[in-house]
């Protein structure tokens, strides 16, 4: 049975900066056919293992620069692993069994030939425990061996394939990946299942137990490493890679993890959940990957036929989250006088500012980092411009963005670029400045961790307290906020002399990753869905737009941007208000009857979660002449009671099922769906198995929406006798006449 492989070339607003995928200096060592798998020697940096497709095991001494070929398998090796005693070394192939070689003595010592139900297995994985008693293996189910005897002592039956096998750092539990996406956790006392995860939608390919036992972590198909806080199997947080993950290894001190994926080998820091370094140079999949005993070197094994060497000490530690500051001058003008004096207190005095703000509103002192010397002074890098002064006269912003992006890692930090052109404005009459962000495109948009903030080097826009309020301005474009034009003493307005931060804004940023420089890059989707319909009738009195939006990694706050009208200051988009949530998954309402003066509305939900993470999601609305009919609109007020518009308006073109809300929930929770034509509705949910829990039949239902909790599908979280279920993953399945889908969600309890 072979991997399947998912790689993904993902086109997005972003483009990954030219440090992240720089070729990493390294050995290389030609292993003569595929490399599938390696393992480092656990007490001799000096030492590690090699095999593949050839069936060789070979054993690679650096020390004294010799490679020694143990023996061989009549077929392609899947798995090697050390003893933790680093004298024996056990290996499990497509030729259905195991073997165990002497690493000092060079000579093979036992074979164990796998078979389940009187049907030989390939072997896919192999591990030894923790005290080298036992030998796990994974194949069409996993087994335990006696390390000593290589008598059988147990097999863990599956469903499917087992890919991957690990042993907690205590020797008491087993975790096994199997291709059909599940985890399980297994008591080796008692040999029952401790827990079962889904941890990915097809296949695990790899598992490991972190050496100090805090983490479980599990990724395959998908390429997304999920991690699980042991012994209670907490969701931790998600690694996200943009291909298949076929093997992973801690490093000693658990600190980072390394995964393997196409052409690379990416190094995670594992308790803030950040990339902190790609090794490149390989051709082809990379298959195998291992830390050395001290943690200073990593070897890497792949498809190109080559073993390669990494020193990965410089990937120890990053940087948190700050505001770098560039100065871009022209290649046609020369350094300003006292410059550097100036940038220095600008950004200081901006500073001070969001503190001061941050206090006034409840928050404490809050407030950006920027980069300092070893002495605390202001660090500003110069920028020589590629083109003369009269070029970056127009576009600005973007000519000079374009240029600073080329040089340093925008995906990161807060750029804020202080361009000395001669003009005292940022591409045109009355502009002080242009800040923003990048956005990853999709079906939400999803906010990169950078920004920018791009301002004149003299003039009333860069001196004086005017530019004190300019580059703040600015830089809160850049942190995630949208103009405010509520009230012209706010910051984010067109104000005359803006002196505050609004409630939301200042609860915004004490959210945000620039506000919290111990927040981790860990990133659970958000899901954000309208459920009122997308069309209004014109002057309508009362206009509500509502939407559920949930987030596993917890919502901090929901801001709705709506259009700009000729009596705002600039065109776009505004804050119309905002909500703080604090919860995993909620239904909101915002009231905006002034949208429906307008034929066509382009309104946006923006939500930060509890981690800084900034997603949203874009929505138009357009007036119809006669949404609904008298009998709906009981108030004659322009809109149907909510009950009867939901009921009466214009029928869905497709019958589709929504993500239910609250998810994850605990007790209960609401399904949402939409019929194109009548039907009889019903509803199933089941285990993950596929076990049958509670059949909701619904009944019969007319074409429409049924999007409220007063119309969606209930469930209470019990099953057909009135017990609660266990906490876990579950699925929904609509069937509605010729129409079948189905959804998952989360019980937390």
């Amino acid at each position: 049975m072979q991997l399947k492989h998912l790689f993904l070339i993902i086109t997005a607003l972003l483009t990954l900066p030219l440090t992240a995928i720089a070729q990493t200096e390294h050995t290389v060592f030609r292993h003569g056919g595929s490399v599938e798998t390696v393992a480092y020697s656990p007490v001799n940096a000096s030492l590690f293992a090699s095999a593949g497709d050839r069936g060789a095991i070979k054993v690679w001494n650096l020390h004294n620069d010799t490679v020694t070929t143990l023996g061989r398998h009549a077929d392609t090796v899947n798995s090697v692993a050390f003893s933790p005693d680093g004298n024996f070394l056990a290996s499990g192939g497509d030729d259905y069994v195991l073997k165990v070689w002497n690493v000092h003595h060079k000579h093979h010592i036992a074979t164990c030939e796998q078979i389940t139900d009187r049907t030989r297995s390939q072997v896919k994985a192999v591990t030894f425990s923790p005290n080298g008693s036992t030998i796990a293996t994974g194949g069409r189910h996993a087994k335990l061996w006696d390390a000593r005897t290589y008598n059988e002592i147990v097999t863990f039956r599956h469903t499917d394939w087992v890919w991957a096998v690990a042993f907690s750092n205590d020797g008491r539990l087993l975790a096994t990946g199997d291709n059909s996406g599940q985890v399980t956790v297994w008591d080796l006392q008692t040999q029952r299942s401790v827990t079962r995860i889904l941890a990915d939608s097809n296949a695990v390919y790899t598992v490991q137990f972190s050496p100090d036992a805090q983490i479980l972590a599990g990724a395959g198909y998908e390429g997304k490493v999920k991690l699980w806080k042991a012994p209670n199997w907490i969701p931790y947080g998600t690694l996200t890679t943009n291909g298949t993950i076929s093997n992973m290894s801690f490093s000693p001190d658990s600190s980072t993890l390394a995964t393997t994926g196409y052409t690379s080998v990416n190094l995670w820091g594992v308790n803030i959940g950040e990339n902190m370094g790609t090794l490149t140079g390989h051709t082809d999949w990379v298959r195998g990957t291992a830390f050395s005993p001290d943690g200073s070197s990593l070897i890497s094994g792949g498809t190109d036929t080559t073993l390669r060497l990494w020193d990965v000490t410089s990937y120890r530690s990053t940087t948190p989250d700050m505001v770098r500051i560039l100065y871009f001058l022209p290649r046609d003008r020369s350094l300003q006088p006292n410059i550097w004096t100036k940038m220095d207190t600008l950004i200081r005095r901006v500073q001070r500012f969001y503190a001061d703000q941050m206090a006034l509103n409840g928050f404490g002192r809050k407030t950006f980092t920027f980069e300092t010397d070893a002495n605390g002074r202001m660090l500003a890098y110069r920028v020589e411009g590629q083109f003369r002064d009269q070029y970056y006269h127009t576009d600005t912003a973007n000519k000079v963005y374009d240029e600073v992006a080329a040089l340093f890692d925008t995906e990161k930090h807060v750029y804020l670029i202080v361009a000395d052109i001669s003009s005292e404005f940022i591409g045109g009459k009355d502009k002080c400045g242009v800040g923003g962000g990048n956005w990853f495109e999709n079906e939400l948009l999803v906010r990169a961790r950078g920004g920018r903030a791009v301002i004149p080097a003299s003039g009333v826009c860069f001196e004086g307290a005017y530019g004190v309020v300019v580059t703040a301005h600015e830089l809160g474009h850049a942190f995630g906020l949208e103009h405010d034009f509520r009230n012209p003493a706010y910051l984010m307005s067109y104000g005359a002399a803006p002196d505050r931060l609004s409630k939301c804004a200042a609860s915004w940023l004490n959210a945000n990753r620039f506000f919290n420089t111990d927040q981790t890059a860990f990133n659970e989707p958000t899901t954000i869905q309208m459920l009122t319909p997308s069309r209004y009738s014109r002057n309508a009195r009362n206009f509500t737009l509502q939407f559920a939006v949930s987030d596993v990694d917890g919502i901090h706050q929901a801001q709705l941007l709506v259009p700009t009208t000729v009596l705002d200051p600039a065109p776009g988009i505004k804050l119309h208000s905002c909500k703080d949530l604090h919860t995993q998954s909620s239904l909101l309402e915002f009231s905006t009857p002034t949208l429906t003066v307008q034929h066509i509305n382009n309104v946006v939900l923006q939500v930060i979660d509890i981690r800084g993470n900034i997603t949203r999601r874009d929505y138009t609305l357009r007036a119809v002449n006669a949404l609904v009919s008298g009998s709906a609109d009981v108030n004659r007020d322009g809109i149907a009671a909510p009950e009867q518009l939901l009921a009466t308006i214009a029928i869905p073109t497709e019958t589709r099922i929504f993500a239910n809300y609250p998810n994850p929930f605990n007790p209960e929770t609401w399904i949402p769906y939409q019929l194109s034509e009548p039907a009889e509705v019903t509803l199933h949910l089941s285990c993950v198995d596929g076990t049958l829990v509670r059949t909701l039949a619904l009944g019969h239902r007319a074409a429409g929406t049924y999007h409220s909790k007063s119309r969606a599908a209930y469930w209470d979280g019990r099953n057909e006798h009135g017990e609660r279920v266990a906490s876990g993953v579950y699925f929904y399945t609509l069937s509605a006449g010729d129409f079948t889908a189905t959804r998952k969600m989360f019980i937390r309890k």
